[in-house]
C-alpha cells in the first residue's frame, strides 16, 4: 500500500503543522497530508477523490460541529471521517461516531503513533463496511434473480402441466363412458 492520503481539515495553522508533524515521525505507513482551512475548500477537494481519510476540526470559519461532520459525510459518503478536535465533549463524541465519525480524538491527547493507529484502523473499517455493503447488494440481487426465476420456471411447468391433466381428465372420462 502507498501513502494513506490525508485530508486535514483544520483553521488553526499551529495545530495543522502539529498534525503534520506527528504523521511525518511515524515511519510505516507514509502519509501524504493536505490541509484546508474551511469546509467549502475541503468539499471541493473530496469531489476530486483521491483521498482515505479526512481528520476534521468541527470548529471552522464556515461551519461548526456536527454540521461540518455531515456535510464532509454527504460529499463522501465512503470515506473514513476521523474527528479531531479541541472539544472534549463526550455528548458531541457520540453525537459525532452516530453520525458517522470513525473516531473522536480531542487535540493534544495523543502523540504520532495513536493518531497513526487510529487513522489506519478507521480506513480499515470504513473499506470493511463498503466491503459489506458491496457483499449485501450482490446477495440481495441473487435473492431477487432467484425468485424471478422460480417464478419463471413455475410458470413454465405449470402450463403444459394443466394441458397434460385435461387430457388426462378427458381420457378418464371418455374410458368411462366406453364401459366394460
Amino acid at each position: 500500500m502507498g501513502a494513506i492520503r490525508v485530508l486535514l481539515l483544520e483553521d488553526d495553522p499551529a495545530d495543522a503543522r502539529l498534525v503534520e508533524l506527528m504523521l511525518r515521525k511515524v515511519q510505516r505507513p507514509a502519509f501524504a497530508v493536505e490541509v484546508c482551512s474551511r469546509l467549502d475548500q475541503a468539499v471541493e477537494r473530496l469531489g476530486g477523490g483521491g483521498f482515505n481519510v479526512v481528520l476534521a476540526d468541527l470548529s471552522l470559519p464556515d461551519s461548526v460541529g456536527l454540521a461540518t461532520l455531515r456535510a464532509l459525510t454527504d460529499i463522501a459518503p465512503d470515506l473514513a471521517v476521523v474527528v479531531l478536535t479541541g472539544n472534549d465533549d463526550d455528548a458531541q463524541a457520540i453525537e459525532a461516531l452516530k453520525h458517522g465519525a470513525q473516531d473522536y480524538l480531542v487535540k493534544g491527547r495523543d502523540d504520532g503513533s495513536i493518531l497513526s493507529r487510529v487513522i489506519r484502523y478507521a480506513v480499515e473499517r470504513k473499506n470493511a463496511e463498503q466491503a459489506l455493503r458491496e457483499a449485501r447488494d450482490k446477495a440481495e440481487a441473487a435473492a431477487r434473480a432467484k425468485s424471478v426465476f422460480l417464478a419463471t420456471v413455475g410458470h413454465e411447468i405449470r402450463t403444459p402441466l394443466n394441458g397434460i391433466l385435461g387430457m388426462a381428465r378427458r381420457l378418464v372420462e371418455w374410458g368411462g363412458d366406453q364401459g366394460p
